[in-house]
């Protein structure tokens, strides 16, 4: 964990200055090859710093260095952030015109105000949201939250691949995808799903998955907090 902490860290330092120069020649450049060359090297540079990413925050679960820190937070703050970040991805993933996003606000959900730890939140939703992108190929993506007594329950829904049933139980394994062939069709180090599973642990809250083998999965993550 100490290795993996350390050289994630350095690695961010090099790879920033690849991202960084890949864009200015993708903007700069008046020749169209050059300009796509210079995306491609900025789009996997991107792919590689989110593994690195995870990793590091792979490192900090590891080590037992999550800190709770709590915040107050708005019902409808917690919606248009995970909202804004599923946009973002989706969009990034190239995928738009083959998935549509859905989104169910519950309406009193919105008018409340809580305490808790919005960016560990924030680190879950955007692990669930990522999987829920990288292996849905089209239909759609769903994401709603709502109150249930002194906890929020929030879910994710695709019409992805699906899991078996008798496969449920490993996907939140470390370094672990489904199909774990040199020829996989997916990329990734498994470990999104290890990563959310981990920080649900420090919140006191729950993940959960129902999935249909080739009609998608839904991820149930409900987290107590001190509504005010």
């Amino acid at each position: 964990s100490a290795f993996l902490a350390t050289i994630s860290h350095e690695l961010r330092t090099p790879l920033n200055h690849v991202l960084g120069f890949s864009e200015l020649i993708s903007v700069a450049s008046k020749e169209p090859d050059i300009r796509e060359y210079a995306e491609d090297i900025h789009r996997s540079g991107s792919a590689l710093l989110t593994m690195i990413e995870d990793v590091f925050s792979l490192a900090l679960t590891e080590q037992s260095e999550i800190v709770v820190r709590q915040n107050a937070m708005k019902g409808v703050e917690l919606f248009m952030n995970a909202r804004s970040v599923l946009n973002e991805m989706l969009s990034s993933s190239m995928k738009n015109e083959r998935i549509s996003l859905v989104f169910r606000p519950d309406s009193e959900l919105m008018k409340q105000n809580f305490i808790t730890d919005r960016q560990k939140i924030h680190q879950v939703l955007s692990n669930l949201f990522s999987n829920a992108v990288k292996f849905t190929d089209s239909g759609s993506i769903e994401f709603g939250a709502r109150r249930i007594d002194d906890s929020i329950e929030m879910y994710v829904k695709d019409t992805g691949i699906g899991i078996d049933p008798e496969n449920q139980k490993y996907i939140f394994n470390i370094f672990r995808q489904l199909d774990d062939s040199h020829s996989r069709r997916y990329d990734g180090l498994g470990i999104g799903l290890s990563i959310a599973r981990k920080i649900a642990d420090v919140l006191d809250a729950t993940i959960r998955v129902e999935s249909i083998p080739g009609k998608g999965s839904t991820f149930y993550f409900t987290v107590p907090v001190q509504f005010v």
